[in-house]
């Protein structure tokens, strides 16, 4: 029985210590590519973002009891994969509505589908987005 015990043991040592080793071997680090693996502008990673606006504005002009509300909204999407360290390639969506009401009753949208084209120049291994 001691036997066993000894020999459970024993391979529960064994187990931990290449389990230990196993994980230690996982969070190495080539020297050679450092950079690559520590900043967030390494090749092949995607940078995406979203944004939107909404406002709306009143002018009155006194004189002329004139009054005139605008309601602006719009959205924004851009997304892009990094090339080559630090350059980044991607697309663009942007899409706009704007609306005044008043002596004059104007409607303008746009849409716009185009290229994005960036170069980081952020200083430290680690960067800033």
């Amino acid at each position: 029985m001691q036997k066993l015990i000894k020999l459970s043991g024993l391979v529960i040592l064994i187990f931990l210590a290449y389990g230990t080793n196993l994980c230690y071997s996982q969070n190495a680090v080539n020297t050679d590519t450092i950079d690559q693996t520590v900043t967030p502008f390494r090749k092949g990673r995607w940078l995406t973002s979203l944004s939107g606006n909404i406002s709306t504005t009143t002018n009155e002009l006194k004189s002329t009891n004139n009054k005139t509300i605008s309601n602006d909204y719009g959205i924004n999407l851009s997304t892009g994969t990094f090339f080559k360290e630090r350059w980044l390639f991607g697309v663009t969506f942007q899409a706009e509505r704007r609306e005044s009401k008043g002596e004059f009753n104007v409607v303008g949208e746009s849409f716009y589908i185009g290229p994005q084209f960036a170069r980081y120049f952020s200083k430290t291994k680690d960067g800033s987005l």
